[in-house]
């Protein structure tokens, strides 16, 4: 299923390391949230991070 008229959240940090990133990502995404990213690695923490 696909929902429509979701929010997108789009931030440029300077910072990009794990400490930074993970309130940013956890802030607005409920758990359990499908997220679609590139390929750096930091993403394979989302996963653990709920």
């Amino acid at each position: 299923m696909i929902q429509c008229g979701g929010e997108v959240v789009i931030k440029m940090l300077a910072n990009v390391q794990q400490q930074t990133i993970k309130p940013i990502i956890q802030a607005p995404v409920s758990a359990g949230t499908l997220i679609y990213t590139d390929e750096y690695d930091i993403y394979a923490r989302l996963e653990a991070w709920g």
